[in-house]
């Protein structure tokens, strides 16, 4: 019987196989990939670093909310608003809206 016989009859027989080096880069996605980022938060990729954001305080929600009625009165432009989610139009003829 062979070494290599006897090695792989003993399970010493390995199979190496070369890998490529993982980059800065590969680990960074990798990483960021991975994030468990709480309710609410948003993480971010910018220009090679991790960027969490916790999410706006109300005084911030409320600044928002005026100014976007203030845009809703005005516009010509049938609009919907959603909270955190901005506004949104639709293409259609304007509504009749008195204000």
């Amino acid at each position: 019987m062979s070494q290599s016989d006897r090695r792989q009859k003993e399970g010493r027989d390995m199979t190496a196989m070369a890998h490529e080096p993982l980059t800065q880069e590969d680990v960074l996605l990798e990483g960021f990939l991975a994030l468990d980022t709480p309710e609410g938060f948003r993480a971010e990729l910018i220009e090679g670093e991790i960027v969490v954001t916790p999410p706006p305080d109300g005084e911030h929600e409320d600044h928002i909310e005026l100014i976007l009625m203030q845009v809703y009165r005005r516009s010509r432009t049938d609009m919907q608003f959603s909270g955190t989610k901005a506004c949104g139009w639709t293409a259609e003829a304007p509504a009749q809206r008195t204000t």
